[in-house]
Formats: structure tokens, C-alpha cells, sequence
């Protein structure tokens, strides 16, 4: 249960950085910024939880 509220939390931060960074100093579109968030952000998690499966 603790790695899998890890792995929200982990997807949840970085999904709002991107979209931040990218919307305010590369000023992209919205809509954009928020798919390449959501990308990266899922991309994060999935390596988490492939990185604790493997211990």
C-alpha cells in the first residue's frame, strides 16, 4: 500500500512540474504541456514500480 501512494504521489508531482516548466519558460499550449505531463509523469511511475518489483 505504501508503494502504490509513492507511486500517485510520484505521478501526481511531476505531471504538475511539467506542466509548469513547460508552460511557463517554453511557453507551450495547454493542451500540449498537459499530454507531455501526463507522458512523463506515467513514464516516472511505471519506472518506480518497475525499480521496486525488482528489490
Amino acid at each position: 500500500m505504501k508503494t502504490l501512494l509513492t507511486g500517485i504521489a510520484i505521478f501526481a508531482v511531476i505531471t504538475i512540474l511539467c506542466f509548469a516548466v513547460l508552460t511557463t519558460f517554453f511557453d507551450v499550449n495547454q493542451g500540449v504541456a498537459a499530454i507531455i505531463g501526463l507522458v512523463i509523469g506515467g513514464l516516472c511511475e511505471w519506472l518506480f514500480h518497475r525499480n521496486v518489483n525488482r528489490s
